[in-house]
């Protein structure tokens, strides 16, 4: 073996080992920037989808209704008292949403103020039940009307 010459391996070089390096931070960065967009998306979503202030006003006043419903049915009050206590949540809940000060206004003003609209005849509906002795008005129908009238505010 004489003439025979070893070789030695030839040597890696070291761009290689750093070239691998590189790209697995890579693919770490990229997974890192794609979960982030997506949190900040998820989060941007879910604070255009919470509720408004007027919405929490209206949520309010309709656990309210219920309440006045309860206390209907259960018997506690009776048709007269509901219905005044009905005009005086809608003419509250006017005066919380808008600001129109409608609950020391005389019927015929809310009647006519046309920023009122269908909430305006609503009252003017439910002062027959609220001041007579006997009336033919249905509470259900009063109580309902006025969940319809709240939500469309």
């Amino acid at each position: 073996m004489d003439g025979v010459e070893i070789i030695e391996p030839p040597q890696y070089s070291v761009a290689w080992p750093i070239l691998a390096l590189l790209c697995l931070l890579a693919i770490i960065g990229t997974l890192l920037a794609i979960r982030l967009v997506t949190r900040w998306a998820a989060e941007r979503a879910a604070w255009a989808k919470r509720p408004t202030e007027s919405d929490t006003v209206k949520a309010e006043f309709l656990r309210v209704l219920a309440d006045l419903r309860r206390r209907f049915d259960a018997g506690e009050i009776g048709t007269r008292e509901a219905h005044q206590e009905l005009v005086a949540l809608l003419r509250l809940f006017v005066r919380r949403t808008s600001g129109i000060a409608i609950d020391t206004e005389h019927l015929d003003a809310v009647r006519r103020d046309p920023e009122l609209g269908r909430m305006g005849e609503l009252i003017g509906r439910l002062y027959e039940p609220s001041f007579s002795l006997a009336s033919s008005a249905q509470m259900d129908e009063s109580l309902q009307e006025a969940r319809e009238v709240i939500r469309a505010w």
